[in-house]
């Protein structure tokens, strides 16, 4: 059970304000937050394999292949570009680095 200097102590290390109205109500909630916990901890977990996902489902991944635009896309994209150097697209400088 978190008692008021508890409470304290972990408003303090969060850097939070708490009030004296608030204290009772944070006890609380916090007290039913630690009942949650308790009751996972009687959960038998003995021979359970732990897991990183809830399913067994596998991303699967291709390879990247990297296919050459034609003239034609190149001709379109680089007509609306504001300004190209060396087939870039050349743009103001944004960051001061």
């Amino acid at each position: 059970m978190i008692q008021n200097f508890e409470l304290y102590n972990i408003a303090l290390l969060s850097r939070i304000h708490v009030t004296e109205q608030e204290v009772s109500k944070y006890i609380t909630d916090l007290n039913k937050m630690l009942d949650s916990v308790n009751i996972l901890q009687e959960v038998n977990t003995y021979n359970i394999t732990p897991t990183t996902h809830i399913t067994s489902m596998r991303n699967i991944w291709r390879e990247d292949k990297v296919n050459p635009s034609s003239d034609k896309v190149k001709k379109v994209l680089f007509d609306n570009a504001p300004d190209i150097e060396n087939e870039f697209y050349k743009i103001t400088k944004v960051l001061n680095i």
